[in-house]
């Protein structure tokens, strides 16, 4: 988070919990939900072939290609994952 030049003055750090105000949780928030919002548009342009299509689901739909429904696709693709999941539990 920036120093607000406020801080100073009154002699908040970081180690000091009342420089974790209303103010410091909202610029935290936006920053985080930026960076997610970014890292995810990022991701998803990866996966979907990048400009080259409008459609966020495009690797999904790529399946057809192949004769296989896009959600037996999802349900293929996610199966090693659920299975990882079982495992933990």
């Amino acid at each position: 988070m920036k120093a607000d030049p406020q801080d100073k003055v009154l002699g908040f750090t970081e180690s000091d919990p009342r420089w974790y105000d209303k103010d410091w949780w909202d610029e935290f928030r936006q920053e985080e939900v930026d960076r997610i919002l970014s890292l995810t548009a990022d991701k998803n342009s990866d996966y979907t072939g990048g400009e080259s299509t409008d459609n966020p689901f495009a690797n999904f739909d790529g399946s057809s290609e192949f004769g296989v429904d896009p959600l037996i696709g999802v349900g293929i693709r996610m199966q090693p994952h659920l299975e990882s999941g079982f495992f933990v539990c």
